[in-house]
């Protein structure tokens, strides 16, 4: 459907037509990607009323659903997981590889940028957290 929609409906390439534009080591490429877009903006009370009601429902008979013995967690809707670690990291802060880190503090230094106190531990030379750093994981929270 994404394909009709965004390749054929839009006269862009589609199928095997796309070829390298989405392959982002294609560095020699020199013709255009022309990949299509589509956005739809849909009234939803046009279509059946009470619309989020029975969205409302539909979420507590998945929520109501037993989770799978090695799920590890209740049963999520889609966009839940998403929604759930915006909140945790709007609170906690966002969590990012100590490359990551490496690669900013390096930029910020090149530019005369004033680092963050909460990624300042992290030893750019080395892209690896400073055993005084307050947490000793693979991320840092920023």
């Amino acid at each position: 459907m994404v394909e009709m929609v965004c390749g054929v409906l839009a006269g862009a390439a589609f199928g095997t037509n796309v070829g390298q534009a989405c392959n982002p080591n294609a560095v020699s490429r020199t013709e255009p990607a022309n990949l299509g877009q589509c956005f739809v903006a849909l009234d939803l009370d046009a279509f059946t009323p009470g619309y989020a009601e029975r969205l409302q429902a539909l979420v507590e008979q998945m929520h109501g659903l037993p989770p799978a013995d090695d799920a590890g967690g209740p049963v999520l809707v889609p966009g839940e997981l998403e929604q759930q670690s915006s909140k945790r990291q709007r609170a906690e802060g966002i969590e990012l590889h100590e490359n990551v880190c490496s690669s900013l503090l390096r930029l910020a230094s090149k530019t005369g940028v004033k680092v963050p106190a909460s990624i300042a531990h992290v030893d750019p030379g080395l892209g690896l957290l400073k055993p005084s750093a307050p947490e000793q994981k693979d991320v840092a929270s920023v």
